[in-house]
């Protein structure tokens, strides 16, 4: 989950395989196109001062060819950079996530990936044989539900904001967290 993007006006076109890696400048911070409020960029421009070029590392992400498309390739892309992005405030947390998917193995593993990423652990992947949250998952793309009495986990929170779930008490078989995938399954083949 990347929390701040930024993005200029037009897009820059590279020839050749040599990219400059070079830390954002004030203007880039604070006037490119983001989802960063004033707060958010006062506070990233703040951790690149005194930072240097060489404290940073170019991600390199293959791309396949595949007729008239492009796409990356996303198990390459995992095998490269685990870890690289994890939260160690919801590694701390220590919940356990188990997937549920109705139809697509390969989309649940594709975002068990992306949950697993950012320190989450997910101990199962399972067909939905009888979900009991079958009207919620109408309106949702997906369930997350927690066990527990009192407020939900920051990282049942963090699940159900990344993929735009609601977010429910209910207990789970064998994880304290149960994401039961909806429609959203079609999004992440």
């Amino acid at each position: 989950m990347i929390d701040f993007y930024f993005y200029p006006k037009t897009e820059e076109i590279y020839y050749g395989d040599k990219e400059n890696i070079r830390i954002p400048s004030f203007r880039e911070v604070f006037f490119l196109s983001s989802n960063a409020n004033i707060f958010d960029r006062i506070y990233i421009y703040m951790q690149f001062i005194g930072k240097h070029n060489t404290d940073f590392e170019e991600i390199r992400i293959k791309k396949i060819q595949t007729g008239d498309s492009i796409l990356l390739s996303d198990m390459t892309f995992a095998r490269q950079y685990l870890g690289y992005f994890y939260h160690k405030s919801l590694r701390k947390e220590n919940k356990t996530v188990q997937l549920l998917y109705k139809d697509s193995y390969i989309a649940a593993a594709s975002m068990s990936r992306v949950i697993d990423g950012e320190g989450i652990r997910v101990v199962d992947i399972d067909i939905n044989q009888n979900s009991n949250s079958k009207l919620k998952l109408k309106e949702s793309p997906c369930i997350v539900k927690e066990n527990t009495q009192k407020n939900y986990s920051r990282t049942a929170k963090e699940i159900a904001q990344f993929f735009h779930c609601i977010l429910i008490k209910g207990k789970g078989r064998v994880s304290d967290i149960v994401v039961e995938l909806g429609k959203m399954e079609g999004e992440w083949e």
